[in-house]
């Protein structure tokens, strides 16, 4: 097995459910030191260049070590959208993936769908009060280009500016979803409310840092239809607002922690065994403890949740931390942007047209 973009915990969780099962798995991102780099559950790691800033470089590593043969491969980020384009692995066509991951053009697929979708408009064609609307990039991640509350001033001066949405505002509990699908079948599901981390307080994106199990079978129909309308392929992560979804990533997401990818891996033909039981609730220990100290509520979500990256029987990666935050540290101070920028700087997909590393 090959596992790509093995940076994030989503990924390491990937990469243990696979040891689980015997199988053996082999590492890849495109930094020096990823957390999956010091897990020992990944038998030899790869060091790819970056898809977005040495384009053709990447083609041709990337072309070298997928020509191997691997029974499987996954990608977990957004190299997901490079890899689509020229390569085979779990994962649907660069159209689909595109479709829904441009914030946009998702709202359109959701409206062809029949589903209930946000109130959206491109900014350079929207005219009206900035009262109860939100202002989104068609290509952004962690919420980090959201503007929840803008100005005029700030609306006029974004309009300058191409690929911005302006979105109606909505209310209501925000819940996400995470599943699988596999030839337009949904395989796996599972919804799940994050009470801590970034979407606290924020509606219309963000990440979360604490997940918890939930259900919510309507919000899973809403999935169901959409995987089927699209004949989609691959992993999916949905946000919703109210019962909406806002916005899509076509790749996998947190909720995967509080998953038994068993029925993903068969999917894929892949030898599986019996006994794998899932997380109801998890975390990201550490990052929760650089936010803000919340009240007694928050230390108690944080003693008694179990932390995704600490495994004893695999302690390397959760001893890795300091060091993996420092290298994304030395990129935000190097490329002078923002730490959650510096995470996916080397591999945000920002439509086909984008000319970085050309």
């Amino acid at each position: 097995m090959l596992v790509i973009g093995v940076r994030s915990p989503v990924a390491l969780e990937l990469v243990r459910q696979l040891s689980f099962h015997g199988l053996e798995v082999e590492g890849a991102d495109f930094l020096q030191f990823p957390l999956g780099r010091f897990s020992r559950r990944i038998q030899r790691y790869h060091c790819l260049p970056s898809p977005r800033w040495r384009r053709f470089e990447f083609q041709r590593a990337a072309a070298q070590l997928l020509g191997r043969r691997y029974a499987a491969v996954f990608a977990c980020n957004e190299e997901i959208f490079w890899l689509s384009a020229g390569f085979a692995g779990v994962w649907d066509r660069l159209e689909r993936l595109e479709k829904l991951h441009r914030k946009d053009s998702f709202v359109d697929l959701l409206v062809e769908c029949g589903l209930p979708a946000p109130p959206s408009q491109r900014l350079e064609n929207w005219s009206g009060s900035p009262d109860g609307v939100v202002l989104k990039r068609v290509y952004s991640r962690f919420g980090e280009s959201t503007c929840l509350n803008p100005t005029l001033p700030q609306i006029e001066r974004l309009r300058l500016q191409p690929g911005w949405l302006v979105q109606q505002k909505l209310n209501g509990p925000q819940l996400c979803f995470t599943g699988f699908a596999w030839r337009g079948e949904l395989v796996l599901a599972c919804c799940y409310r994050s009470r801590w981390g970034a979407l606290q307080g924020q509606a219309h994106g963000g990440a979360g840092l604490h997940f918890e199990k939930c259900s919510a079978p309507e919000l899973e129909e809403q999935a169901r239809r959409l995987v089927s309308h699209l004949g989609f392929h691959g992993p999916l992560g949905l946000d919703f607002v109210g019962g909406v979804a806002v916005e899509c990533n076509p790749r996998w997401t947190s909720g995967v922690h509080l998953l038994d990818l068993t029925p993903v891996f068969r999917a894929a033909g892949l030898p599986t065994r019996s006994g794998y039981v899932p997380r109801q609730r998890a975390q990201l220990a550490a990052p929760m403890l650089l936010r803000k100290r919340w009240a007694r509520a928050f230390w108690h979500d944080w003693a008694c949740t179990p932390d995704v990256v600490w495994d004893p029987r695999d302690p390397g990666p959760a001893l890795a931390q300091p060091l993996a935050l420092a290298e994304s540290l030395w990129r935000a101070r190097r490329h002078q942007i923002g730490l959650s920028q510096a995470l996916t700087w080397d591999i945000e997909w920002n439509g086909p047209d984008d000319i970085a590393g050309m």
